[in-house]
C-alpha cells in the first residue's frame, strides 16, 4: 500500500572543516542548501547543512531547527545520514531483515542473537515460514514464550530458546543473525565458514571477527539493485518508509507477529534484489 506523496531526505554536513565564525554566520544567513533527488521513482531531497560537523552546539541547533522546518513544510517523514529527534531515521535494519532469505537456505541451521524485540520478531516472521532449524539466543526468554508458541502452531517450527553462546546450537550454526550489542567474546565459537549477518552495526565486533576469523563470511550492509541502479539499504529503507504504509507500520513496530506476517506479505520486495 503506497502512501500519499510523503517524501524522504538525505542529510549531509559540509565536508570541509570550517571555523567558528563561518559556522555561526551560515547558521543564521545560509544554514542549508537543497537539491531534488529521485530514488526508486520516489521524489525526495538532498539537504546539505552549510556548516561543519564539529560546529558549536548553538550554531548546529540553529541550523538543524531551520532544516526541521523545511522537512515539515515539504512533507518529509524519513531521513538518512543524520538523526533528528521526531523524524524517522533509517538505519537499513528492516530492509536487511526482509532480505535475509537472499542469504539463507531452507536447510541452514540458523541462530538469531536477540536484541530489540520488534526487530527480532520481524526476523522470525521472515525466517520461520522458510527455514527448518532456528534457535533464538536471548537472556530474556520469557519475552518470547508466546511468540515461540505462535510460530509452532502456525508453521510447525520448534524455535529453540537458548541463553549460552557455548550451546551446541550456536557452535553448529550455519548462519548467525546478530541483532544485539553484546559484551561476550563469542567470536571464536562461530562455526568454521558460517555466515555472520549483522543487523546491530557492531563495528567493534566486526573488526575483531575480521582480524581473527578470516573464514567467516560477514554481511553487515546490503546494496539494493533496481534495474541498473544500486542503492544502499539505508537509503532504500528511507524511501520505502516515506511512501509504503505497510512498510512504515512494520518499521514503527509495536505490532504482533500475525500483523507483521500480513505486512511482510503485502510489502513484497520483488522489484528489488540485494547484492
Amino acid at each position: 500500500m503506497w502512501g500519499d506523496n510523503m517524501k524522504f531526505a538525505e542529510i549531509k554536513y559540509s565536508e570541509r572543516e570550517q571555523n567558528i565564525i563561518f559556522n555561526r554566520f551560515n547558521s543564521v544567513f545560509n544554514p542549508y542548501t537543497t537539491e531534488d533527488e529521485a530514488v526508486l521513482g520516489v521524489e525526495g531531497y538532498i539537504v546539505k547543512l552549510n556548516l561543519s560537523r564539529n560546529a558549536d552546539e548553538k550554531s548546529r541547533k540553529r541550523a538543524v531547527d531551520k532544516v526541521r522546518s523545511f522537512l515539515n513544510e515539504k512533507g518529509v517523514i524519513s531521513i538518512v545520514g543524520e538523526q533528528f529527534e521526531g523524524v524517522y531515521t533509517s538505519r537499513g535494519k528492516t530492509i536487511m531483515a526482509l532480505l535475509a532469505l537472499n542469504r539463507i537456505k531452507t536447510t541452514d541451521e540458523v541462530v538469531i542473537i536477540g536484541g530489540d524485540k520488534d526487530l527480532t520478531e520481524t526476523l522470525l516472521c521472515v525466517l520461520c515460514p522458510n527455514v527448518n532449524y532456528l534457535s533464538l539466543l536471548t537472556d530474556e526468554s520469557y519475552k518470547y514464550v508466546d511468540t515461540v508458541q505462535y510460530f509452532f502452531k502456525e508453521f510447525g517450527i520448534n524455535i529453540q530458546l537458548i541463553n549460552r553462546f557455548k550451546h551446541e546450537n550456536f557452535k553448529n550454526a550455519d548462519v548467525v543473525v546478530n541483532c544485539a550489542l553484546r559484551s561476550e567474546n563469542y567470536d571464536y565459537l562461530l562455526k568454521n565458514g558460517c555466515l555472520y549477518y549483522d543487523l546491530a552495526n557492531d563495528e567493534k565486533r566486526l573488526r575483531h571477527i575480521r582480524k581473527i576469523r578470516n573464514d567467516i563470511r560477514i554481511v553487515n550492509s546490503v546494496v539494493i539493485k533496481n534495474g541498473g541502479t544500486e542503492i544502499s539499504s539505508e537509503k532504500a529503507e528511507c524511501v520505502m518508509y516515506a511512501v509504503n504504509n505497510d512498510f512504515k507500520r512494520l518499521a514503527d513496530g509495536n505490532i504482533n507477529c500475525r500483523e507483521k506476517l500480513i505486512l511482510i506479505e503485502n510489502i513484497g520486495l520483488s522489484p528489488l534484489t540485494s547484492l
